[in-house]
């Protein structure tokens, strides 16, 4: 039997329980730094409504975050409106693949909702294993995505 996981707009008083997966994903990101970027997604108000173009939403099983991911819904020159999802992470090992298809499958139904035209995913590189995964879900490698810093991290 699959374990059913509950997918929910991560609640602000839970942002600290989200923690542990974004450091590991992301590295060096503080509470502080994660608390500071999660409290501009979990604003009050309704999070479910329609009109909301961003957020995070957590796949969560036994009271427990599993996974979690951010979404924004932006214009793109080649596909009009986009939902982009960054830092999918899955703390799941075995069944790592449920937990992302719960999330995706919510963050699918956001941007049908928004209008959007494709969904556009970044992934930290330790997500080497979601390459495979989204190209079973129909993602294909359109751009890459390259950083250059412009301040330096104390």
């Amino acid at each position: 039997m699959k374990p059913e996981y509950l997918v929910r707009p991560l609640a602000a008083e839970r942002v600290a329980q989200a923690f542990p997966l974004i450091r590991d994903a992301v590295g060096r990101v503080s509470l502080e730094e994660w608390s500071r970027f999660a409290s501009a997604l979990t604003a009050p108000g309704e999070p479910d409504a329609p009109e909301r173009a961003s957020g995070i939403v957590v796949a969560e099983r036994q009271g427990y975050i599993r996974g979690l991911c951010t979404y924004q819904a932006q214009p793109h020159l080649g596909h009009g409106l986009v939902m982009l999802v960054h830092h999918l992470v899955v703390l799941e090992v075995v069944g790592r693949k449920a937990v992302a298809d719960a999330l995706l499958s919510a963050v699918d139904e956001l941007a049908e909702r928004q209008g959007c035209r494709a969904l556009h995913v970044t992934l930290p590189l330790t997500s080497e294993w979601a390459v495979g995964y989204l190209r079973d879900r129909g993602h294909s490698v359109e751009t890459h995505c390259m950083c250059r810093r412009l301040k330096a991290e104390a």
